[in-house]
């Protein structure tokens, strides 16, 4: 069995809970002024991943990220007028932060946050920029974001104290606690109100070769990366499964770098089969284009969501406010649309590190059958 990777391929080009109606009166992101030029530019999507899509994708529009200057200071201060004072369904979430509890002295002047570039660098750190400046004006100190080329360089840069806030993919926060990182989950993104997905194996749909799971003996496939969930480790068990090996079964096996370059390896058929996850594919936040072109032959277990995670040492009055900034999310539906959706996520719930105690499992289970090294592809979900 080969392996290599296409790191060094050209990344894609630059998702709403349901295809954008009338705007409604109430609607945070409204512009003071009465001035719809902002909002115009922000809910525009930026093209499918490999620049069709289907044509439920082409109904379900989503926000690109909110452009600089203009009225965007006054319809993101209006975000932070709404989202501070939404009221958090505590009889939901018992553990969720209190809106109306006072909050510690913020000290940091500013906050970096970290991403796992599941999309590629460009189009995660596009798709992220209403996240990015809802942040900003909520916490109340500039965020800068930065797409890190692999798990390990996030996390370094974490344990460094140049990253303060993280988005970790489960296997990425399991490997790095595992090794010792000191890191406080804050929050886990939902999708339809579960903090959980699936990892898809999906052929081509006019390939007759494949229809199962267990008829990818000899195939080529495309994984995301060795340190993606959906995209490597659940694919890899979920193959076992149906009695593949993937260390000894498949034939050519691609590092793809990313979930839309998977597909990309699929449709362009440099690969038989290929791993990705459930919500970057299925409606109403799907991400990934030529979904009517692809067959799911395989889905994994459930797997939870991103751990955002926040250095040990940031000081409590900005961990409690990204925190108190990402639950509040999910109690506003134009909030949901404009800073989640493009994300492939629906909100935010509180974090908890026995969620990831099923991603522990199944790589206890793969031992050291998991490759070792560094990788030098970008990672995923």
């Amino acid at each position: 069995m080969r392996t290599r990777s296409l790191s060094g391929s050209s990344g894609p080009s630059p998702t709403a809970e349901a295809a954008l109606g009338a705007r409604r009166a109430d609607d945070p992101w409204k512009s003071p002024t009465g001035d719809d030029a902002y909002l115009a530019g922000i809910r525009r999507r930026p093209n499918d991943a490999d620049g069709a899509g289907s044509a439920a994708g082409r109904r379900e529009r989503a926000p690109r990220q909110a452009p600089r200057g203009g009225n965007a200071a006054g319809a993101l201060f209006a975000v932070l007028c709404v989202s501070s004072a939404c009221a958090v369904d505590q009889k939901a979430d018992p553990h969720r932060a209190h809106a109306d509890e006072p909050l510690p002295p913020l000290r940091a002047r500013r906050i970096s946050f970290g991403l796992t570039p599941y999309l590629g660098s460009h189009q995660t750190l596009e798709r992220a920029g209403p996240l990015i400046e809802y942040l900003s004006k909520t916490v109340g100190v500039p965020v800068d974001a930065r797409s890190a080329g692999s798990y390990e360089e996030l996390v370094d840069l974490v344990a460094a104290g140049r990253v303060d806030l993280a988005a970790l993919s489960p296997l990425t926060y399991v490997t790095a606690t595992r090794h010792g990182a000191d890191l406080e989950i804050v929050a886990t993104p939902v999708e339809r109100g579960s903090p959980t997905y699936l990892g898809y194996i999906v052929v081509r749909a006019d390939d007759q070769r494949y229809r199962h799971v267990g008829d990818l003996a000899g195939a080529r496939f495309a994984f995301v990366d060795r340190t993606s969930t959906s995209g490597y480790l659940y694919a890899r068990a979920l193959l076992r499964e149906f009695g593949v090996d993937p260390d000894r079964d498949l034939g050519e096996t691609i590092m793809a770098g990313s979930h839309p370059e998977v597909t990309r390896a699929v449709l362009e058929g440099r690969a038989d089969a290929g791993a990705v996850g459930s919500s970057l594919f299925d409606p109403p936040n799907a991400i990934l284009g030529s979904r009517d072109r692809l067959l799911v032959i395989g889905k994994t277990a459930r797997i939870p969501f991103d751990a955002y995670c926040v250095r040990p040492d940031l000081d409590e009055g900005a961990t409690r406010r990204i925190e108190r900034a990402l639950l509040a999310i999910s109690a506003s539906a134009s909030l949901q649309r404009m800073v989640a959706a493009p994300l492939g996520f629906s909100g935010w719930v509180h974090g908890d590190d026995r969620r990831y105690d099923t991603v522990r499992a199944v790589l206890g289970a793969e031992g050291g059958r998991l490759t070792s090294g560094r990788s030098t592809s970008s990672p995923g979900r």
